[in-house]
């Protein structure tokens, strides 16, 4: 194990309040090193080095992971990419089912690899844009990072949530503010600047309990 990851990740997680076991800090520190094995030869994520790697990749979807429901369920990412937020998160929210929607092949392939070798059972890859994506199941949290936020996906999103559901919406600081100004049928739950000295914000949105899932189609 790499011990100087693992001290920064132990040490941000106390920091952040992040409650990590050995096991979850054993499969972060396997995640960095297949991300980092993958971009070196496929250019998976983009991360330009091992530390724009750790804020972005792993410490923000830990910080972020403070904004799930206490209910676990089924969670759906898209577009996935390169796995972050989702298999961060996937490894510190093991109760909850994952679907990761990328349409790209190549990345696909690496989340599969991914979750196969994380040992994260029950979650799954959907090759496919969400665009043509068909509901099987609601979802208890819907995380997206790096799309386009648009009108039709947002109302797409909220379709796809069950009650008390929650969309996790990683963005900048500009398009946050945007998002939890936006009228709509979700309720605001948080806008927030992800821990001192990253990049991202994360707009959290909620869909009352009592609103029925016709007012979104």
């Amino acid at each position: 194990m790499d011990d100087s990851l693992e001290n920064r990740l132990r040490a941000f997680s106390a920091r952040q309040g992040v409650s990590l076991t050995t096991r979850q800090i054993g499969q972060l520190v396997r995640l960095d090193q297949m991300i980092a094995g993958w971009d070196r030869a496929l250019g998976v994520s983009g991360f330009r080095d091992a530390d724009e790697r750790f804020q972005r990749y792993l410490a923000e979807p830990l910080d972020a992971s403070r904004w799930f429901p206490g209910r676990e369920g089924a969670v759906l990412d898209i577009g996935t990419g390169g796995g972050s937020p989702a298999l961060p998160l996937a490894i510190v929210r093991p109760g909850n089912r994952w679907t990761l929607l990328e349409p790209n092949r190549r990345r696909a392939v690496f989340l599969e690899e991914a979750l196969a070798g994380l040992g994260l059972s029950g979650s799954r890859v959907i090759r496919s844009r969400w665009e043509d994506f068909a509901l099987q199941e609601p979802f208890v949290v819907i995380t997206s990072r790096g799309l386009a936020l648009n009108e039709r996906l947002l109302q797409k999103m909220a379709h796809w949530l069950e009650p008390e559901g929650r969309l996790l919406l990683f963005t900048g600081l500009k398009r946050s503010e945007e998002l939890f100004d936006r009228e709509g049928s979700l309720r605001r739950a948080a806008r927030v600047a992800l821990a001192p000295g990253l990049k991202a914000w994360l707009v959290v949105l909620e869909k009352p309990s009592e609103t029925s899932a016709a007012s979104f189609t």
